[in-house]
C-alpha cells in the first residue's frame, strides 16, 4: 500500500471514529476533506516514569497511526517543560464547531491558531474568506498559514494579536472559538459578537473543566454548560503560563478525623459547585515520600490552605469551613449535575450562575 493509500484508509476509520461524537455531516465532511497530518510534525508524549515530556519525530514508524487517532497530540513544550502548543482532540473539536452552529457565509473568529488545523476545518464549513484565527506566538502563524493555504486554499486570514483582548479593528462575528482555555470571558468577545451571535470556551480551572456555550442577545451572554468536558491549555500573554508551586505542610493545625480527598478531586459535579462559589480556589497533589499515599493541597488567592490526607485534615479553618458549608448545599440540591447549570454573563464579563431558575453564585470579571 502507498503512503498516499495508507493516509486515505487512516482518515476514512478517523472520520468514522468522529461520528458518535458529532452528526453533522458538514462537520464530518470538513474533517474528510482536510488531512491531519500536514498539521502535525513532532510530537511529544508523557513518560510517567521519568516525568518528561519526549519527542516523537515523524520519520517514527508508529507516527501516521498516531496522528490519526482521535488524541490531542502536544506539539510544543515552553521554557517551563509544559504543553504549549498541540492539536486538540479531533472529537472535542468537532463537538465545539457543532455547539456553534455554523451556516456557510457566516463570519468566524477562533482564538489560538496553534498548528492551523482547526481554522482550516472552519474554512470547509464556512469558506475561507470568512475565517479570521489569532495567536500570540507570532512563530507558529507562519508554519499554520501555509498548512492551511496547501489544504483548503488561500483565504483564511491570519493575525498574530491578543486573544485575551480582541482587537477592535477585526470587526465582529457571527461565532468565536477559543482553542484555549480561560477562567474569565473577556468583554472583548462579548463586544466582537453580533446579536445571536455564539461563543464556546473552555474554562479550565481546577476542579472543573467544562465548556460554556454561550449566545450574545442585548448586550451579554446566556448559556449552558456542554455536555461534553475537556482540558485545553490556557491563554496567555505570549510568555506561557508559570507553574504555580503549592507547599504540603504536615505541621498544619488538625482540623477533623475525615477523608475527603475522593470527594475533592473526583467529584466533578462537586467540583464545579465548588468552583463557582470559590472561584480562586486550586489544589495539587503529592506523593508522600514513605507512604506513597496521595496527599492534596487546597488554596485560595488569600493562599488559606487546608492539607488532606488519609482519614486528616489540616489547615486553615475558615477555608475548611467553607468548603464543609458548600459540601451541605451541594448536597441539600440533590448533588446537582454541572450539566444542569444555566449562566449570564453582562457586557464587563461578570458571570451569574443559574439552577432550576435560582441564582446559585457569582463570579466577577477579572
Amino acid at each position: 500500500m502507498s503512503t498516499e493509500e495508507s493516509i486515505a484508509s487512516l482518515q476514512q476509520t478517523f472520520v468514522d471514529s468522529l461520528r458518535d461524537s458529532v452528526q453533522d455531516p458538514t462537520i464530518l465532511h470538513a474533517f474528510q476533506m482536510v488531512p491531519r497530518d500536514p498539521f502535525v510534525g513532532d510530537f511529544f508524549t508523557f513518560n510517567k516514569e521519568t516525568g518528561q515530556w519526549e519527542r516523537v519525530p515523524k520519520d517514527n514508524p508508529g507516527w501516521l497511526k498516531e496522528v490519526y487517532t482521535n488524541r490531542q497530540l502536544v506539539t510544543g513544550i515552553n521554557q517551563y517543560g509544559n504543553p504549549h502548543v498541540s492539536s486538540s482532540m479531533p472529537s472535542i473539536m468537532a463537538r465545539m464547531i457543532q455547539s456553534l452552529k455554523l451556516q456557510s457565509g457566516q463570519r468566524v473568529l477562533e482564538i489560538g491558531t496553534g498548528t492551523g488545523y482547526n481554522a482550516a476545518l472552519l474554512a470547509c464549513i464556512v469558506g475561507a474568506s470568512n475565517v479570521v484565527t489569532i495567536d500570540i506566538n507570532e512563530t507558529l502563524l507562519g508554519a499554520a498559514r501555509k498548512r492551511i493555504e496547501q489544504t483548503v486554499g488561500a483565504g483564511v486570514t491570519v493575525l498574530c494579536a491578543d486573544g485575551r483582548n480582541i482587537p477592535e479593528i477585526l470587526g465582529t462575528f457571527d461565532a468565536i472559538i477559543l482553542s484555549a482555555s480561560s477562567q474569565y470571558i473577556d468583554p472583548s468577545w462579548i463586544a466582537a459578537l453580533n446579536q445571536r451571535g455564539r461563543l464556546i470556551v473552555n474554562w479550565n480551572t481546577s476542579f472543573c473543566k467544562v465548556f460554556f456555550e454561550l449566545e450574545k442577545q442585548n448586550q451579554g451572554l446566556i448559556g449552558t454548560i456542554a455536555e461534553f468536558c475537556g482540558d485545553f491549555m490556557e491563554l496567555h500573554d505570549g510568555n506561557g503560563i508559570a507553574p504555580r508551586a503549592i507547599g504540603w505542610s504536615k505541621h498544619a493545625p488538625f482540623l477533623e478525623q475525615m477523608d475527603f480527598r475522593r470527594e475533592l478531586v473526583t467529584n466533578f459535579d462537586f467540583g464545579f459547585f465548588l468552583q463557582v462559589h470559590l472561584p480562586s480556589l486550586s489544589y495539587q497533589s503529592f506523593t508522600g515520600k514513605q507512604s506513597g499515599r496521595h496527599l492534596y493541597t487546597v488554596m485560595d488567592s488569600c493562599e488559606r490552605a487546608v492539607y488532606f490526607s488519609t482519614e486528616k485534615v489540616r489547615g486553615e479553618a475558615s477555608l475548611w469551613g467553607e468548603i464543609k458549608e458548600l459540601h451541605e448545599k451541594f448536597n441539600a440540591l440533590g448533588q446537582p449535575r454541572r450539566k444542569a447549570f444555566s449562566l449570564q454573563v453582562d457586557k464587563r464579563g461578570s458571570i451569574t450562575f443559574f439552577y432550576q431558575g435560582h441564582t446559585i453564585a457569582a463570579v466577577n470579571s477579572h
